[in-house]
């Protein structure tokens, strides 16, 4: 939490020190109620199941071309050949 000197400074009046401290507890507050808003947490959740599954599904394509090359490979070997 912000503490600010409630007296009179050269920079303003009290009155003004005492407002600028309200809209520094007020800011703290907002930052508080921000962090324990869970709202936003579902979000993320999904955006990083989404992601996993973008892993998993590159990582398979990336196993399974090879074999498909492979493979494409061998008939296209068999076409050439006459078999």
């Amino acid at each position: 939490m912000t503490f600010l000197l409630l007296r009179p400074t050269a920079g303003g009046s009290f009155r003004e020190r005492a407002a600028e401290a309200l809209r520094a507890m007020r800011g703290d507050i907002m930052i508080k109620r921000f962090l324990q808003n869970e709202t936003g947490l579902e979000l993320s959740e999904y955006a990083v199941a989404a992601a996993l599954v973008a892993i998993a599904a590159a990582g398979v394509f990336m196993a399974l071309g090879d074999a498909i090359t492979v493979r494409i490979n061998e008939l296209a070997g068999h076409i050439t050949a006459g078999k």
